[in-house]
């Protein structure tokens, strides 16, 4: 019995972030499958292309076997997001108890993340900091951000990962950044 995975994750330097296919295919070789593609939409339902930019198309990213023989695909990030990604698998011959499609939420936070990691560095590196009051609400309310961030995807609300995601980035921009 075949069942479709994926894993995804985002590149330490916040410009990209890579979908693997995981499926094992020792039940149903690759030779078994007519096409394999990638549906990426962010929290509006627009659909994601292989640059990382919504396209007009609805249309998959066509992730073959042929293209992709280590069975990942790096697509660019321009800003921190919430998607929904569908890996989906069309079988020559499809058996009966397998799964040929599989859906994930992900967020990408790379840029808030290294936004609060700076904000850290520097309270090492001037402890004094600390006793401003504004910095430290503002910074804990970052953190309450994130893991709002975390709970819309893992319960495949987008639109509130999202959500949470531009009040993270206010926050960087507007009342941390003079830190």
């Amino acid at each position: 019995m075949f069942t479709a995975s994926m894993i995804v994750s985002e590149a330490l330097d916040c410009s990209s972030f890579t979908i693997e296919d995981s499926s094992s295919y020792a039940s149903e070789g690759q030779g078994t499958f007519v096409s394999r593609s990638l549906t990426i939409t962010n929290y509006l339902g627009e659909t994601i292309d292989a640059n990382g930019v919504v396209t007009s198309s609805p249309s998959p990213i066509v992730f073959d076997f042929a293209n992709y023989p280590t069975n990942t695909i790096t697509i660019p990030s321009l800003k921190d997001c919430a998607y929904s990604i569908k890996l989906t698998l069309l079988s020559s011959s499809p058996q009966v108890g397998s799964v040929y499609s599989i859906q994930t939420s992900y967020s990408l936070v790379c840029r808030i993340n290294n936004f609060a990691y700076s904000i850290l560095q520097n309270i090492a590196a001037n402890p004094k900091i600390l006793n401003d009051k504004n910095l430290y609400d503002s910074l804990n309310q970052l953190y309450v951000e994130l893991d709002n961030v975390a709970q819309g995807v893992k319960y495949s609300d987008l639109t509130s990962a999202q959500s949470a995601i531009d009040r993270a980035n206010a926050l960087s921009y507007f009342q941390l950044k003079k830190f």
